[in-house]
């Protein structure tokens, strides 16, 4: 009896483990291949992308006013389709602007997916920025005090974004939007400042 007891011990306990898998995480990181930012009013047909080439700003996305901003993001996917993805966060540095008025105001992100990935950085405008498509993520973002940029993890809805990750486009454009205004406004800096380009990370598995 003792010995069968040991037997049936060792079975269920080694068993399972020797039928498990190992499961290794990968995290792809893809910089930012081209980004711009439009602006309404009177700057409605001017290209941001040219005149303001290391600014990214962001402020009440459903205006058209001069004050009117949105930033487009575009990713090139790498060749090699990436699968098992279990998680993709937006990584970017973000200054939101203090309201001395109301320093406990935060500042409303809110990113969506663009369909449209033929534009160009420095052609893009207000008149003819392509239309934001699906929201995929919404944060509250506080002002930043010490008037210093602050990176931020947005993770981002995987069910919606990744219909379009292994596309044959191979390519992903993310707006960044202000679409719950509260008269607070975002700045973010470009790819081409050193350092501070934004980037995707898309977390995946892969079995051992």
């Amino acid at each position: 009896m003792k010995k069968a007891l040991i037997f049936w011990m060792i079975t269920f306990f080694v068993i399972p483990t020797i039928n498990a898998q190992v499961k290794k995480i990968m995290i792809t990181k893809i910089p930012v291949a081209e980004d711009a930012f439009v602006q309404g009013g009177q700057t409605a047909d001017e290209m941001m992308g040219i005149t303001e080439v290391k600014k990214l700003r962001i402020g009440n996305s459903r205006g058209d006013t001069k004050y009117s901003r949105i930033t487009y993001l575009k990713f090139d996917l790498p060749k090699k389709k990436i699968k098992n993805i279990s998680a993709i966060s937006l990584n970017i540095p973000i200054k939101v602007f203090i309201r001395k008025e109301d320093t406990e105001k935060k500042f409303e992100l809110d990113v969506y997916i663009v369909k449209n990935s033929r534009w160009k950085e420095n052609k893009i405008t207000w008149n003819n920025k392509p239309e934001v498509d699906i929201n995929i993520a919404n944060v509250s973002i506080e002002q930043s005090l010490d008037k210093q940029s602050l990176w931020q993890i947005i993770e981002l809805d995987i069910s919606e974004i990744n219909k379009l990750i292994n596309q044959k486009k191979r390519k992903i454009t993310l707006a960044l939007t202000n679409m719950r205004s509260n008269k607070t406004s975002a700045i973010c800096s470009s790819r081409e400042t050193a350092g501070s380009a934004s980037y995707l990370s898309i977390e995946s598995t892969e079995s051992m």
